[in-house]
């Protein structure tokens, strides 16, 4: 389901004339992250994510189209 969906995101962007898709996923997930390297997507930084009281960290990941 996972592939069928992301397929769909990067088809989209791509239809958009998006050269470039960025996405953020939360660092301790890191089975998420191995399925977005494996998509060849790269971690380019990171990103605060505010979950109600809790500040947790992001690696964001951006891919070119």
């Amino acid at each position: 389901m996972g592939a069928s969906l992301l397929r769909a995101c990067l088809d989209e962007a791509r239809r958009a004339g998006h050269r470039t898709i960025w996405l953020g996923v939360w660092e301790r997930n890191e089975r998420a992250r191995a399925f977005y390297r494996k998509w060849d997507f790269r971690e380019a930084g990171t990103q605060i994510f505010q979950l109600g009281s809790d500040a947790q960290t992001d690696v964001v990941m951006e891919r070119a189209l």
